[in-house]
């Protein structure tokens, strides 16, 4: 058995998959963890060893993917993130995540028969589960691994489903105001002079039209035949800056902004000519009450009450672990 067992050990250590792993350094640390689901004594105390290499390695893998330096803040940041993978990782294995999940059982099967053709065909789910776990095949997954970690989020954030009052809600909508702020919104119509070869003669015409439209009192719905024509449309309604910016240039969506209700502008220019415009609405940014936003409110406030339990578990977690940094321990707290 254990020729097998060593066989079995140098052929994983031939699979690239498993290299790369390596190379990334996500070996599972401490035996106790690599037995799916076995229960520990509450007050057992486990150890997390981040090693110089291990740092090499969290450090060159952030480097590559912003392309700056890590400061040294920034280290401890990433040996805090390691951490707290890392116990919830072990956890989610205490927890029996792996042999409740099909999906993490076939691809752990299908990783003992890459190892050994036709051995793990017909074992029993809990026997594939156990000898994976002897060989440390879950530990070298970044899927599984991530997959272990996402799921222990999710089961300790579910610890804390309730449904809020209607003080929370208020509460919330007040604290959280700038999440929900609407935009400020105009409804507007234009009379355009598209852009030509006529130069200074556009202007003069522009001035004309105007004085035109101040004097006769024409209703705004009776312009469009005034002016030039335009795909873009002639009526636009509820637009953002941001909205007016994109389609027709920043000097025209600042001048809708600012412009009152209910009167004709003097010609605004945009790239595709001179404008008159005609502001029918303005919707101020605002607040929405908690009826308009009940809905948004109720999935925020849910998002951060089980942030906050997670954040709360973790620590309680945390605490039961001894870890150690470049050799120096931090017992049952953050590193640094």
């Amino acid at each position: 058995m254990r020729e097998r067992t060593h066989l079995r050990l140098r052929r994983a250590l031939r699979w690239p998959p498993l290299h790369f792993a390596l190379i990334g350094g996500l070996l599972f640390a401490g035996e106790a963890a690599l037995r799916v689901g076995e229960p520990r004594a509450a007050d057992e105390r486990l150890r997390i060893e981040v090693t110089d290499r291990r740092v090499r390695a969290l450090v060159a893998q952030h480097e590559r993917r912003v392309g700056q330096s890590a400061d040294p803040a920034t280290v401890r940041v990433l040996i805090d993130r390691f951490v707290e993978e890392e116990i919830l990782y072990r956890e989610a294995l205490r927890y029996g995540l792996a042999s409740d999940n099909p999906a993490v059982v076939l691809r752990l099967r299908q990783k003992l028969e890459f190892l050994d053709e036709g051995h793990a065909d017909g074992m029993e789910d809990e026997a594939v589960l156990r000898e994976a776990a002897a060989l440390g095949l879950a530990d070298e997954d970044l899927v599984l691994r991530n997959m272990f970690i996402r799921n222990m989020r999710l089961l300790l954030a579910r610890e804390t489903d309730r449904p809020p009052t209607e003080t929370e809600l208020e509460s919330h909508l007040q604290r959280r105001a700038e999440d929900f702020r609407t935009r400020a919104r105009v409804s507007w119509r234009h009379v355009i002079l598209a852009r030509t070869d006529r130069g200074e003669a556009r202007r003069s015409a522009a001035d004309a039209l105007l004085a035109r439209l101040r004097s006769e009192g024409l209703p705004p719905e009776r312009t469009a035949e005034l002016g030039d024509s335009f795909a873009g449309g002639r009526v636009f309604r509820g637009m953002t800056r941001q909205q007016i910016r994109t389609r027709f240039g920043s000097e025209l969506a600042d001048a809708v902004l600012a412009l009152p209700e209910g009167r004709w502008s003097d010609p605004i220019a945009s790239p595709f000519g001179l404008h008159l415009v005609w502001v029918e609405r303005h919707a101020p940014e605002r607040v929405p009450s908690l009826e308009e936003v009940r809905d948004r409110v109720i999935l925020s406030w849910r998002r951060e009450q089980r942030e906050a339990h997670v954040e709360q578990a973790l620590a309680a977690l945390r605490a039961r672990y001894d870890v150690v940094v470049d050799g120096g321990s931090t017992t049952g707290a953050r590193s640094g």
